[in-house]
């Protein structure tokens, strides 16, 4: 891919490769992106060389770096306890269909706006097994360039944002098209992202990172010739919200023709349009994938993707460890044995939010627990003033524990939005105290300020600010003031990077703060 940037903030030009390259199966290098903080200014950190893991992501500078890493020791499960969850209520709302995978583009009318919302009940979970680990991501920053390129998609009208004349139908069925707008049960809201940003961004990344594959797509990642399975991961979530089914289906079985025993059941690591360049798990892209069919699940019900997810959950469940009555996830799979454990996770993995969906679709209240466990995993490594997390940690707390990172990075930029998702959708007290605490010391900091990379007492490690950390804490914002959550959704809808990273998680942190990622529940669907 070669990218033009005329000027920050215009207009984004960009030349798309039609097809992966092939790499040498089994290779373990891994690379780390180029990029720069605003205004472009590349900036990286050394390489490292990491074992007892199937990967990390790792700073380099200027599209250099990356760690190698394997081994690893496998865990025992325990037994499952017991969930449940009520809620009621109902919102409705619709939008216009989102373009083609070309970047054709789609007008649509105005929409009607969302009704009530609901009350989320409890979801008591006990007994069971987890599992601990991760995988780690670095110092790749990226760039802020102008707006989006390509042909976008726009509506006469959103809901929440006024517009007149008769919702389209929706040309691929699904049952909630874009843009719902729902209000959360919990936290507040912030109008200060439109849906037409939310799906500009979407269509420029569709256009510009997913590449045709051997009648499938590959989520392109560094380059148009190599992927990595939490790109996959991140894609699959926002392609069903969107209610891209045709996408969602290539994406899906490209995701399944790079899975293999030596992987436990799930991706590799690394792939490309020809193969698989490391066959190891990380266990956090392979979650998001799950995650992404639950929820075309919930869009396409007679789909089957029900049948897909439990395929897929089954293989998961595998990957959960017991460590003295906490669960937690082993971090991934090399040889076909799991990895890390109880002194070597990874929080930003965990998204208990949609592990409570997995305990309901998978009828294994295991998942339930782990969301549950997750709270305490994550607040016996926070830091007592600041709320940050470290990318790696041991489920006891100990930060940086099997001689990984110990600092928020670029793996732990990821928590905010994971773990605050369940406070929207839930009301989980100790996940509502966390967002709170980490958002009011970022906003100390000051929302134009805060950077990709901390010490967990606050000092700063990096000089980037990108979207892929703005955005997670303007997710997380929305369970503290109107003002922290306006100012951080504000900053979010400024921004333009075009580094990898942070363009797919920018679908996902869009479709939350603006109250596009919901669950049937709160639709007060069946």
């Amino acid at each position: 891919m070669r990218v033009v940037r005329v000027a920050a903030y215009s207009l984004w030009m960009v030349v798309c490769l039609g097809a992966c390259g092939s790499s040498d199966a089994g290779s373990d290098a891994r690379k780390g992106g180029a990029g720069g903080s605003t205004g472009g200014n590349a900036t990286g950190g050394a390489s490292t060389t990491t074992t007892g893991g199937s990967r990390d992501r790792s700073g380099g500078s200027t599209g250099a770096g990356g760690t190698v890493g394997s081994g690893g020791s496998a865990g025992a499960g325990g037994t499952v306890g017991s969930g449940g969850r009520q809620s009621g209520g109902a919102t409705t709302a619709q939008g216009g269909a989102s373009g083609g995978v070309d970047g054709t583009a789609t007008s649509s009318g105005g929409t009607p706006a969302s009704g009530g919302t609901p009350v989320s009940g409890g979801r008591p979970a006990s007994g069971g097994t987890s599992a601990s680990g991760g995988q780690q991501t670095g110092g790749a920053t990226t760039a802020q360039g102008g707006a989006s390129g390509g042909t976008t998609t726009s509506s006469g009208g959103t809901a929440g944002q006024g517009g007149t004349g008769v919702p389209p139908t929706p040309k691929q069925g699904e049952r909630f098209p874009f843009p719902q707008n729902v209000k959360y049960p919990f936290g507040v809201q912030s109008t200060k992202v439109t849906n037409d940003f939310v799906r500009n961004w979407y269509e420029n990344w569709k256009k510009n990172r997913l590449v045709s594959c051997n009648g499938n797509l590959m989520p392109a990642a560094d380059s148009s010739s190599t992927s990595k399975v939490e790109a996959q991961g991140f894609a699959m979530v926002a392609v069903a919200y969107m209610g891209d089914k045709d996408v969602f289906d290539k994406l899906y079985n490209f995701y399944i023709s790079k899975t293999s025993s030596a992987g436990c059941g799930l991706s590799g690591w690394q792939t490309n349009c020809g193969g698989v360049q490391d066959s190891g798990a990380a266990t956090d892209g392979d979650i998001d994938v799950a995650s992404g069919l639950v929820v075309a699940h919930w869009q396409w019900p007679d789909a089957g993707y029900d049948g897909k997810a439990k395929t897929l959950l089954t293989n998961l469940r595998k990957m959960l460890v017991d460590c003295s009555g906490t669960w937690a996830v082993y971090p991934g799979c090399s040889g076909g044995r799991p990895w890390g454990g109880c002194n070597e996770t990874d929080i930003s993995y965990y998204s208990p939010a949609f592990f409570r969906y997995f305990a309901d679709i998978s009828g294994d209240s295991a998942w339930a627990k782990l969301a549950d466990d997750t709270q305490k995993i994550r607040d016996a490594a926070a830091n007592p003033t600041t709320g940050l997390v470290p990318d790696w940690q041991s489920v006891s707390g100990t930060a940086g524990s099997g001689g990984r990172s110990g600092n928020f990075g670029f793996d732990a930029i990821r928590a905010p939005y994971k773990q605050c998702l369940d406070y929207l959708w839930n009301g989980t007290p100790a996940a509502l105290a966390w967002c709170k605490k980490i958002t009011t010391w970022a906003y100390g900091v000051g929302v134009d300020k805060i950077k990709d990379g901390y010490q967990l007492n606050g000092t700063a490690s990096s000089n980037n600010h990108n979207l892929a950390v703005v955005g997670s804490l303007a997710v997380a914002s929305l369970a503290n003031t109107q003002e922290i959550a306006d100012a951080f959704v504000a900053e979010s809808a400024k921004m333009r990077d075009d580094y990898w990273y942070s363009s797919y998680l920018g679908n996902l942190y869009l479709l939350a703060m603006s109250g596009n990622m919901w669950n049937p529940d709160i639709l007060g669907a069946e």
